[in-house]
């Protein structure tokens, strides 16, 4: 269960939101619930299967927030791809190294839509023998409707849509106190444009890390985001927020922090955050400016 300001995130169409995407168990506060998990699970070292409601597997960040290194998200995880599916996944660990997951679900994000369409989720990752390197590669294809952002001269139907992220995760330096990490991405929604052509999202989100000590981790993130006809950045906004799609363009942020690490349930999480936009409108400051400046930190206890 998520209590906060990122439910807006976790929800599901048909069931914490209505089919029509009007809210059903919130409000318009800041605050609110959702359930971004509810599933059963079985298996045992070389098959697992999980069936119900959880996590997407494509991508490098997550939802939970003990599993990002940065209190911001990425453009990427909040516009690329979806953040949760109701259906069922399968997991193989061929090897030591190598595990395929494998499933179908309803469309992103979705309990029960006013259209469910069966989508496929796949997923394979392959570990260095020394576990100092991975890469993986994963990919949600399926119909999908073409006009979430309800633009005029869209068609609004149900067609193709694929998303696909590559990582490569790589340790290096004395005692692998460094660590790269690169996740290369991709979609684009058939029939998604004004001449029912295909519209485009794409883009490389960066990360170094470096172990300072036993309590300290500094991170650094650089990310491009290219919004190809402005289909994408601006979806699922807060009410409060007028700054309303299209933003077709390049979106660019840099990042950096420390994790504090005092005590191994307790982390402090300060960062410095620049975002610029090179296109056709000012997405930021209410609508006025192509750049902005954040300044975020938040504390995280495990129990």
């Amino acid at each position: 269960m998520l209590l906060g300001r990122d439910y807006w995130l976790a929800q599901s169409l048909g069931f914490e939101v209505n089919q029509d995407g009007t809210n059903k168990w919130n409000g318009d506060d800041e605050m609110g619930l959702a359930i971004p998990q509810l599933y059963f699970e079985t298996g045992n070292d070389v098959f697992q299967w999980k069936l119900g409601h959880f996590y997407s597997p494509i991508g490098y960040e997550n939802l939970p927030a003990p599993t990002n290194f940065f209190y911001t998200k990425s453009y990427s995880y909040q516009f690329a791809g979806p953040f949760t599916f109701w259906g069922g996944i399968g997991t193989w660990a061929v090897t030591d190294n190598l595990t395929f997951d494998v499933g179908l679900v309803n469309t992103w994000n979705t309990l029960d839509a006013p259209s469910d369409h069966i989508n496929t989720v796949a997923k394979a990752t392959y570990r260095g023998e020394n576990r100092d390197w991975y890469t993986a590669f994963g990919v949600i294809t399926g119909a999908e409707f073409s006009n979430p952002a309800q633009f005029p001269g869209i068609s609004n139907v149900w067609a193709n849509r694929t998303r696909y992220s590559m990582i490569y995760s790589q340790n290096f330096g004395e005692n692998c106190q460094w660590e790269y990490v690169a996740d290369h991405w991709l979609g684009f929604q058939d029939q998604g444009t004004a001449t029912q052509g295909t519209s485009w999202w794409y883009g490389l989100d960066q990360y170094l890390f470096y172990k300072m000590s036993e309590h300290y981790k500094w991170g650094g993130r650089f990310e491009w985001f290219r919004d190809e006809q402005g289909t994408r950045v601006g979806l699922g906004r807060r009410p409060s927020n007028p700054n309303a799609p299209p933003f077709a363009g390049n979106f660019f942020s840099l990042t950096t922090g420390v994790n504090y690490t005092p005590y191994p349930n307790f982390t402090v999480r300060p960062e410095v955050r620049y975002d610029w936009f090179d296109g056709t409108a000012n997405p930021y400051d209410d609508g006025s400016k192509e750049h902005q400046f954040l300044f975020g930190i938040d504390m995280i206890t495990r129990f």
